[in-house]
């Protein structure tokens, strides 16, 4: 009896100790954590360890966090705004954020509301405060975090980006986000503007939603969606699924040459395009129509001429119109052919050519052959000035 009674003894105080215990945790969870976000000592204790150690000046207002017993936690925040040397870096306003713990024995945390009136960040200055990654490591134990029915949005988004030192990047966002109300069908919104700077040329990019991108049977869809690049426009459609497999269409009719020129001379997308071809040629002007299918590594599409101009600049910059012509790609060559037009400004001048590049992506090997009448102007004004005569 003795011993039941002292086994019985052991086990109330296990099950009072465990009570305290989880009382006491949970008086840490709901009362203690949230008082200490919003404590203005702690806030000015961080504010300080934030200029000491890096020199960056940091203001938050009204921070609040809000934790219950179920496994949903809240956090807001009126304003957060960092800044070096007078230099904002990072400034966010009306920010609130709601996930769960529901799943964290599955390590992942599922994320329910994210949200922000404005957002304002300087990449390049952020990116210097960070301590040098070493080798990236593949960890297949790390956390997940669950948005596919969050509520998503930002109102108002700026950053400023280097994509190196040539080429600045101002993005700017408006009414970015994700309609979640509706589950089986999800549109996501946004209006992009932004500019793209190099050698003092602007390149301007617009893209808004327009109701034509969503999620829709476990598969993201873009549908007839225009991406603008100056004065041009490119219509994108777009399928993808989560094995990041993807079927991209991109066509656009009377594309302005120069703004496809004046983008791909960004190096956003590498190429080598300036250096092997343009480099050749100045003046360029005129448009064209074009397709294109992208899918994986896989790239085909075709292009038709409708007017070019140019000059060639190792043939006395002898001044060329295109007037018809088609090009076809597939991922190893492309194909010029019915390629026709004249020299300086007189159409009894014809040209025509044809041919394939080869690796046109990076050492353009060309294989073109062409045929044009040769008459008295072109003696008189372009052979003698290259013979030097």
């Amino acid at each position: 009896m003795k011993d039941k009674t002292a086994i019985k003894k052991i086990f109330i105080l296990l099950m009072s100790s465990f009570i305290i215990l989880w009382g006491v945790l949970t008086a840490l969870y709901i009362k203690v954590l949230p008082s200490l976000v919003s404590n203005p000592k702690i806030i000015e204790l961080l504010q300080q360890n934030l200029k000491n150690n890096f020199n960056i000046d940091l203001s938050v207002e009204n921070p609040v966090l809000r934790t219950s017993i179920t496994p949903n936690i809240e956090f807001k925040v009126n304003r957060i705004c960092a800044s070096k040397q007078n230099i904002k870096l990072l400034e966010v306003n009306n920010f609130k954020t709601n996930f769960s713990f529901s799943k964290i024995f599955s390590k992942t945390i599922t994320v329910n509301k994210l949200v922000a009136i404005g957002v304002y960040a300087d990449v390049d200055n952020l990116l210097k405060l960070a301590p040098k990654s070493k080798k990236k490591s593949n960890n297949k134990n790390g956390w997940d975090f669950d948005i596919s029915n969050a509520h998503l949005g930002v109102k108002d988004c700026e950053m400023l980006y280097s994509l190196n030192s040539d080429t600045k990047i101002h993005f700017k966002g408006h009414n970015i986000g994700v309609n979640n109300a509706d589950k089986v069908k999800k549109y996501v919104y946004f209006q992009f503007d932004s500019d793209i700077y190099k050698h003092g040329k602007r390149v301007h990019l617009e893209l808004k939603d327009n109701k034509r991108v969503f999620f829709e049977n476990k598969h993201f869809y873009i549908k007839e969606c225009p991406l603008g690049i100056n004065n041009s426009n490119i219509y994108i459609n777009l399928t993808a699924d989560k094995k990041h497999n993807f079927d991209i269409d991109l066509y656009s009719n009377n594309f302005n040459l120069n703004d496809i020129i004046d983008f791909l001379n960004t190096q956003v997308i590498e190429n080598s395009i300036q250096k092997d071809v343009l480099s050749h040629f100045s003046d360029v002007s005129g448009n064209v129509d074009f397709k294109l299918n992208l899918k994986k590594d896989k790239l085909n599409g075709s292009l038709k001429i409708n007017e070019i101009k140019f000059n060639v600049n190792d043939v006395d910059n002898i001044p060329i119109t295109i007037t018809k012509g088609r090009i076809d790609l597939n991922p190893c060559e492309v194909k010029l052919t019915g390629f026709e037009g004249f020299y300086d400004s007189d159409i009894k001048n014809k040209i025509d050519f044809e041919g394939t590049v080869k690796d046109y992506l990076k050492t353009i090997d060309a294989d073109i052959t062409g045929n044009a009448i040769v008459r008295n102007d072109f003696f008189k004004n372009h052979l003698t000035k290259i013979i030097g005569t």
